[in-house]
């Protein structure tokens, strides 16, 4: 038979119980203030840029080109070039998004190892203790560009 007591450890208790060392980062506040993740937004704005421009662009050419086809025609043709763009430009985004992950990974390895952290967390999922490693993940982030 099962007891209606349930048992509750914080990190700090589980660490001290399984000789571990416990550090956390604020994956948010990386994302905020890293030079790195603010050059992937930076990114991400210049090919929304990109891609409006190419609409217009596109746009401009058909209504200035002496075609036979249709006004309908033409808005599918448009629609299916910026579509075509688009996915081009979100791949870009998505292979940039993945290569600062790994170096957000990289920098949160080395702190670890510097540190001797056995486990590292994010902040979300901490309940209390720890070590807050994320100015030292975004040092090592920022130091490797």
């Amino acid at each position: 038979m099962y007891s209606s007591n349930c048992f509750l450890f914080t990190l700090t208790q589980a660490a001290e119980l399984t000789n571990q060392n416990v550090g956390f980062i604020d994956v948010s506040y990386i994302v905020n203030n890293s030079k790195e993740t603010q050059a992937l937004k930076q990114k991400q704005d210049t090919l929304t840029v990109e891609l409006q421009k190419y609409g217009i662009t596109e746009k401009e050419k058909m209504m200035n080109s002496k075609t036979s086809l249709s006004k309908q025609d033409m808005e599918k043709e448009l629609i299916k070039k910026v579509s075509l763009k688009k996915d081009d430009l979100e791949k870009q985004y998505r292979d940039n998004f993945i290569a600062v992950q790994q170096k957000i990974k990289t920098a949160v390895d080395q702190v670890e190892k510097k540190k001797h952290i056995d486990l590292v967390f994010t902040k979300d999922s901490l309940v209390s203790g720890g070590v807050d490693l994320t100015k030292d993940v975004i040092d090592v982030l920022d130091s490797t560009k």
